[in-house]
């Protein structure tokens, strides 16, 4: 390699790093604002069970300020398409998110929060580019790391929110630098949202059962059942999302009918539990206090869940993927004599694959949520969710790795 091909090499790696430094400190600020505020609203909720009687009001809210800065259109496959293809977001894309989002915390909407990271990543990213006046090719370099970014201050797992990113983009546009800067941005933002005193998720596993021909098909099953599970998750999305459009064409109409609909059905049930995220019931698992999950509890969230994203409130899938996960390993995981907290994990991880399609980057994040001990039957879990969770997805299942591998549902 000649002085000027150096050179211009450790140019462009200066630039890149320095871009994916500032973009994390960024992320992890905006991210670390985010789950703060999610927290707030979620215990201020929880303090006044009054507000979710509000529901419908904060639908209108989110549906008006949506419109005001004009990104009414705008999903996360938006904001995953924009590392990988010419689409551009509107940087309004993070305070519509940021704000919306915690309105649907606020009244108890069934969301999460990794779609509002990956657009919220999505904005931060345009703004950047906008501003740097950056080529197509370092556009799409600095949108991956945006996303990366606020995941990682989100979830407080970076090398899995870098390695997720790079899995849900999937595209021959992605380079090692791209990667690199994705995982630079992330760590960056890991590192500020812990100075922002933000905790990262971590869950402990009581009891790991030791390996036997009897543990192992006890597993197999177990995990091919959460697979399963994250089958009809996904597919309950997509069909009560096309569903309530097709009925209740109105934003409005639509958002204020379903949000009855998830009052009277809190009502219903007689619990909370299924409103927000439900960190709360996951961690609580992991405490050893799991009376209030029954056999039902998986499904009634993966019900509020559809319900939630088919009135069109924001937030994301995710945690209620988990929630969904942890509750039914938690509930049936005795049943094959494991643990309830071991059942959770594996429930959370053969969702989390199963919904993503993302089985790479769902190892590493387990091992980051579970600790090193995961690691055996992680790689198990994931293999059995992605042969029976079926083509579904939670976002589109065409840009996913290893799709002819899949088994038809």
């Amino acid at each position: 390699m000649d002085k000027k091909k150096l050179l211009k090499y450790m140019l462009i790696t200066l630039e890149l790093a320095a871009l994916g430094i500032v973009i994390g400190i960024v992320c992890g600020i905006i991210g670390s604002a985010f789950s703060h505020s999610v927290a707030f609203v979620t215990s201020l909720r929880s303090n006044h069970p009054w507000i979710l009687y509000l529901l419908p009001l904060g639908g209108l809210l989110s549906v008006f300020l949506y419109k005001v800065f004009k990104v009414t259109d705008t999903g996360t496959d938006d904001a995953v398409e924009t590392a990988h293809t010419d689409k551009k977001v509107s940087p309004l894309l993070t305070p519509a998110v940021f704000i919306c989002s915690v309105i649907t915390h606020l009244f108890g909407g069934s969301a999460g929060r990794e779609g509002a990271a990956l657009k919220m990543g999505g904005g931060i990213a345009a703004f950047f580019s906008n501003i740097l006046k950056l080529d197509e090719r370092t556009r799409r370099t600095v949108a991956l790391a945006g996303m990366a970014g606020v995941f990682a201050a989100v979830f407080g797992t970076p090398l899995g929110a870098a390695v997720f990113c790079v899995e849900v983009v999937r595209s021959r546009t992605v380079r090692w630098w791209g990667i690199i800067t994705a995982l630079i941005s992330s760590t960056t933002a890991y590192v500020v949202s812990l100075l922002l005193f933000v905790k990262p998720e971590r869950y402990h596993i009581d009891v790991i059962p030791s390996w036997s021909l009897d543990t192992l098909w006890k597993f197999l099953l177990l995990s091919a059942a959460g697979g399963i599970v994250a089958f009809i998750f996904c597919t309950a999305m997509h069909l009560f999302s096309k569903g309530a459009k097709k009925i209740l064409k109105n934003d409005y109409l639509r958002i204020s009918v379903i949000a009855a609909i998830i009052v009277l059905l809190t009502f219903i049930v007689g619990t909370t539990d299924y409103n927000g995220g439900g960190i709360n019931i996951i961690e609580g698992i992991f405490h050893g206090h799991s009376e209030s999950v029954g056999y039902e509890s998986f499904a009634l969230k993966i019900l509020f869940t559809a319900l939630t994203v088919a009135a069109g409130y924001k937030g994301g899938e995710i945690v209620p993927a988990f929630f969904t996960g942890a509750t039914f390993g938690c509930a049936f995981a005795p049943l094959l004599g494991f643990s309830g907290a071991f059942g959770a994990s594996v429930g959370m991880i053969s969702l989390f694959c199963g919904v993503t399609n993302c089985p790479i980057a769902t190892v590493i994040l387990a091992t980051e949520l579970f600790g090193t001990e995961s690691l055996p039957f992680s790689i198990i879990a994931v293999i059995m969710s992605f042969l029976f969770s079926g083509e579904p997805s939670l976002y589109d299942h065409k840009k996913f790795p290893f799709k002819d591998l899949k088994m038809g549902m």
